[in-house]
């Protein structure tokens, strides 16, 4: 192969080079808006800068060879510039796409152990979430408590107001708990109009907290205070702790709705509790 042919060759071969460069940059300027998150788009601004620092490092390489006379210390230690430049850029696009996957996966995971409407836990993760905390107990001998919490005549109302006005009464219940919890208690909607907490702490504790939350709730969720609300909306609660009967999620669980279920035939609106210390 004579010089004149290997020259033409690299010609080719950087003139290519700078068409595929060019029209990478104007694929990824196009992709951009289509990415939602902020660190997506950060990424490819970095990856468009590789690019443009990509194009130079050829087109010096091309003057070069095009231009023997161009070839210079400067010229060449401007394209290596360019080249380590386009390196250290695409490892940050890298970087920033490997925290952009990572806060994804969180999102994900977050949002798959909330319920939707109330943002409360959902009743899957209480239930995995509450079986831990029910072993440290055990192990540690530590007290434990359950309140369980049913909207009171909920169905009538959704069925005379529909369910937008439900879901309006939902929310703030759940707000109302979510507000009067602890930062160690875990809270979540159990499937309909029911909701729970799992408490550190023995029956008493437990009662008062119940107690809290009932007046709240009748306080806050009541059409003078909430516009989008139609009615009074108030509760029926049922505590029960952790104990040799109730030695398990399921039978603590069942104990709580158990009071629960009686505060309902009392009256509704009312906490019941059982082994009261």
């Amino acid at each position: 192969m004579t010089l004149q042919t290997f020259t033409m060759i690299q010609i080719i071969s950087e003139v290519v080079s700078v068409i595929v460069g060019t029209a990478t940059f104007f694929v990824v300027q196009r992709l951009m808006p289509s990415f939602g998150f902020l660190l997506q788009r950060r990424a490819l601004r970095f990856i468009l800068a590789a690019v443009l620092f990509f194009l130079a490092a050829r087109l010096l390489a091309l003057v070069e060879t095009v231009f023997v006379f161009a070839t210079s210390l400067i010229v060449t230690l401007l394209a290596d510039l360019a080249e380590v430049s386009v390196i250290v850029l695409v490892g940050l696009a890298v970087v920033v796409l490997y925290r952009s996957e990572r806060q994804d996966i969180a999102s994900l995971r977050r949002a798959a152990d909330l319920d939707e409407l109330t943002a409360l836990s959902n009743r899957a993760f209480f239930r995995r979430a509450a079986k831990r905390r029910l072993a440290l107990s055990q192990e540690n001998s530590l007290p434990l408590a359950c309140i369980v919490l049913d909207i009171d005549d909920f169905k009538p109302y959704n069925d005379e107001f529909g369910h937008e006005a439900g879901d309006r009464a939902l929310v703030c219940v759940a707000r109302t708990i979510h507000y009067l919890a602890r930062a160690d208690d875990l809270t979540a909607r159990q499937g309909g109009e029911e909701f729970a907490v799992l408490m550190n702490g023995g029956l008493n504790d437990a009662v008062a907290v119940a107690e809290r939350v009932r007046a709240r709730i009748e306080e806050a969720c009541s059409p003078g205070r909430n516009e989008g609300l139609l009615r009074q909306i108030t509760v029926s609660l049922g505590v029960a702790r952790l104990s040799d009967k109730a030695d398990t999620l399921e039978r603590l669980v069942d104990a709580t709705d158990r009071e629960m279920y009686r505060a309902k035939r009392a009256g509704k609106n009312r906490v019941f509790s059982t082994g009261q210390e």
